[in-house]
C-alpha cells in the first residue's frame, strides 16, 4: 500500500456505530454482512446473508487517533453507492474502490464502513425505509474473497440457479391459446383472470424436485394482499403433482409476502403447526418466481386449504370446509352471518364436489 493506508477499526468503534444507526430510524432483518479489503485497497468484497436492500453504502472514515462519527454516517469523507448483484440475495459481490480512494489525499489514513442502503427513488409508500438499513460492518484487510456470481440479467433463470442462495427457482411461462393474454397486464388486470402456463422448477439442492413444462393454469388470489405491489397467485396443474417434497396436489399457492420484509413469518408458523400436528395444516417451501422471464422476487408455495386427498380430508360425506372471514365474506358466492355475533363463514368447498370443476 504506498500511497494509502487503511487502519482496521476497533470493537468499540463499530459497535458505536451500529449503536448509532439503531437510534437513526427503522433497521430489518438484512443478513450478516463481512468485508475485506485487498493489500493494495484498490477492491473491496462484500458477503452477505439473505440480503434484501438495494445495494451497498461505502463510507470512508478519518481514522485520526480518538476520533470517532459523530452521528450515524454523517462525517464520512467519501462515499460510494453500489447496486446489489442482480438476482444475487446470498452471496459476494467485488466493489472497484479505485475511482473512491482517488477523491482522498496522500497518506490519508482512512476506515472503511460498509452498509446495506436502499435509495429512497427504490421504496415504495409501505416501505418508507430509504437509507441505511443496520448491520454495518468495518472491512478488514486480507485476502479479497472470489464473487460468487457472475453479474448477469436477471431474467436468466438458469444462473440464477446456479447461485449461492440455494432456493428453487419457478419459471412460469404464460402459453395460452389467446395470445392476448399471455401478459403480466392481463394477469394482474383481475385476479380471476386464468392463463394456461407451463411451469417449471429448477432445485440445485436437489434435483429429484425438478420437472420442466408442466401444463398448468395460473390466476390470482387473496384479497387485500391482492392491492399490493407484489401480488399473490394460485396455480392448478393438469394433474396431481408433487411440488418440492410436498404430497402431491394439483393446486398450490404462491404467497407474495410483501408486508413482511422477513419473508418468514409465514413459513415459521405453518412449520410450527405441523410441529405441534394440528391437522391439516400447510407445508411450504420458498422458491425465486419468474413469470415469462421477469423475476418477480422471492415467493412461498403452500398447500391450499381445501377438500380433497393429501389435503383437508373430511370424514363425514356431508361434511364442508367454511372459512371465517368477516372483512370479505360478503363477496363470496355462499355465505351466512351467524344471529348471534354477526360473525360472517363462506362455504369454500365440500366432500362431494372436491373434484367438481364448477367448485
Amino acid at each position: 500500500m504506498s500511497k494509502k493506508r487503511i487502519a482496521i477499526s476497533s470493537v468499540r468503534a463499530v459497535l458505536a456505530t451500529m449503536f448509532l444507526l439503531l437510534l437513526a430510524g427503522p433497521v430489518y432483518g438484512v443478513g450478516e454482512i463481512r468485508a475485506v479489503y485487498d493489500d493494495r485497497a484498490k477492491n473491496l468484497s462484500v458477503t452477505f446473508d439473505n440480503n434484501y436492500a438495494s445495494g451497498w453504502m461505502i463510507d470512508l472514515y478519518s481514522s485520526e487517533a480518538g476520533q470517532q462519527p459523530t452521528e450515524p454516517f454523517a462525517a464520512s469523507v467519501a462515499q460510494l453507492y453500489v447496486e446489489r448483484t442482480p438476482g444475487l440475495q446470498s452471496g459476494t459481490q467485488i466493489i472497484d474502490l479505485s475511482a473512491l480512494l482517488a477523491t482522498l489525499s496522500v497518506d490519508q489514513n482512512i476506515q472503511i464502513y460498509v452498509s446495506a442502503y436502499t435509495p429512497v427513488e427504490d421504496t415504495t409508500i409501505e416501505d418508507r425505509d430509504g437509507g441505511y438499513q443496520g448491520n454495518p460492518c468495518a472491512a478488514v484487510a486480507g485476502t479479497a474473497l472470489e464473487q460468487t456470481a457472475v453479474v448477469v440479467s436477471e431474467t436468466d433463470p438458469a444462473t440464477v440457479a446456479a447461485m449461492s442462495n440455494g432456493i428453487a427457482v419457478l419459471s412460469i411461462n404464460l402459453s395460452d391459446a389467446d395470445n392476448n393474454k399471455n401478459n403480466l397486464g392481463y394477469l394482474h388486470g383481475d385476479k380471476d383472470n386464468k392463463i394456461s402456463a407451463l411451469v417449471s422448477l429448477d432445485d440445485g439442492a436437489d434435483p429429484n424436485n425438478n420437472f420442466s413444462e408442466e401444463s398448468a393454469v395460473i390466476k390470482g388470489r387473496g384479497n387485500f394482499t391482492w392491492s399490493l405491489d407484489k401480488r399473490p397467485y394460485q396455480i392448478k396443474f393438469d394433474s396431481k403433482k408433487t411440488f418440492l417434497g410436498m404430497a402431491p396436489s394439483k393446486t398450490w399457492v404462491l404467497l407474495a409476502n410483501h408486508t413482511d420484509r422477513s419473508f418468514a413469518r409465514n413459513s415459521v408458523i405453518f412449520n410450527l403447526a405441523n410441529e405441534m400436528g394440528l391437522a391439516y395444516s400447510s407445508e411450504s417451501r420458498f422458491v425465486d418466481l419468474y413469470i415469462n422471464g421477469e423475476y418477480l422476487g422471492n415467493y412461498l408455495v403452500c398447500e391450499k386449504v381445501e377438500v380433497g386427498s393429501n389435503r383437508v380430508e373430511l370424514e363425514n360425506p356431508d361434511g364442508l370446509l367454511l372459512e371465517m372471514d368477516n372483512h370479505y365474506g360478503t363477496a363470496e358466492p355462499y355465505y351466512f352471518a351467524t344471529t348471534k355475533s354477526g360473525t360472517v363463514f363462506t362455504l369454500k368447498d365440500s366432500v362431494k364436489a372436491a373434484d367438481c370443476p364448477e367448485v
